[in-house]
């Protein structure tokens, strides 16, 4: 068994193949319930037996307790989180060391839309900027193709870049 960056390389090639054997094998649900805890704040149960708890709230100049990170935050988190995985395990899977790795992430929001003050601004994030901040042996040319990789395969990277045309919501009279 070869680990390379915490990566179990022979688990992780075994996923691939599965997925590259059987193309249905890569059809995922993924499930959150969330529930309102009154105010701007909320739960959300995650994981395949509800293990995982997520709270949000917003800061205090929007009403909130300032309890919590803001659901914008936490979709920024969502997307760092999901590109240091793909980074980690590309950068294994292509022989690639990484001694250590951050990354800054700031998003530009215009909470007109939000308010619904302006037709002409969109309610989420107007642009995102990810900073890498990699140290590896490994020649630059090699972790800038890491990068690129992990940019177009990333789905957080596609989510966050790309307007999802099967969102539907429904409600239901308690």
């Amino acid at each position: 068994m070869a680990i390379v960056n915490g990566i179990d390389l022979d688990l992780w090639q075994g996923a691939i193949n599965a997925v590259k054997d059987d193309p249905g094998a890569g059809g995922k649900t993924v499930m959150v319930e969330t529930k309102w805890l009154g105010g701007t704040m909320s739960e959300s149960i995650v994981g395949q037996s509800g293990e995982f708890v997520v709270r949000s709230d917003e800061p205090t100049a929007l009403g909130g307790g300032n309890a919590a990170p803001t659901p914008v935050q936490i979709t920024l988190s969502a997307l760092g989180s999901c590109l240091v995985i793909g980074l980690a395990a590309n950068a294994a899977l292509m022989g690639i060391e990484i001694e250590n790795m951050r990354l800054a992430i700031e998003g530009k929001l215009d909470i007109r839309g939000f308010f619904g003050l302006s037709e002409e601004v969109r309610p989420g994030l107007q642009s995102i900027k990810c900073t890498i901040y990699l140290k590896s042996d490994a020649p630059k040319e090699r972790l800038e193709a890491l990068r690129k990789h992990v940019k177009k395969t990333s789905p957080c990277v596609d989510i966050c870049s790309n307007q999802i045309g099967a969102m539907s919501s429904e409600l239901v009279f308690e």
